[in-house]
């Protein structure tokens, strides 16, 4: 279950001890598109959230490695309406595409596609990774 407050996002995690959520590319892209379907998830890892209203200090907790692992599933908007440009403008900063999109394949045919995405605010940069499905 995810609580909102303010600009802090709070996980009230209901996995087990000792549990760790290590998805690939083509689960996270299945658990997407469940999701997109309105068909029930029955792992609470990943969570509802609008990515952009949030800092990402906020979002994450610190896994047992010091690193900082969330997974959510979030809506894209356009920046201009008529536009096919995402708008990635949120809390203190921006989240900037790096790359190419690097395409995820499941027996051979593209099922998805994984897109680097960096949050630039004044003296930090974030890093995290986009999966999203073809078509």
């Amino acid at each position: 279950m995810a609580a909102q407050e303010g600009s802090t996002f709070h996980v009230e995690e209901n996995i087990p001890p000792g549990y760790r959520f290590k998805p690939t590319d083509k689960e996270l892209l299945h658990y997407l598109n469940l999701r997109i379907l309105n068909k029930h998830i029955s792992i609470d890892a990943i969570k509802d959230v609008d990515l952009y209203k949030y800092h990402p200090n906020n979002l994450c907790q610190s896994g047992t490695n010091g690193t900082y692992e969330g997974y959510f599933f979030t809506s894209r908007t356009r920046k201009y309406h008529k536009g096919g440009r995402p708008d990635r403008t949120a809390a203190d900063g921006y989240w900037k595409a790096t790359g190419g999109d690097i395409i995820v394949r499941s027996n051979g045919q593209e099922v998805g596609r994984k897109e680097v995405l960096v949050y630039y605010e004044r003296n930090l940069i974030i890093t995290i990774k986009e999966r999203r499905l073809t078509g």
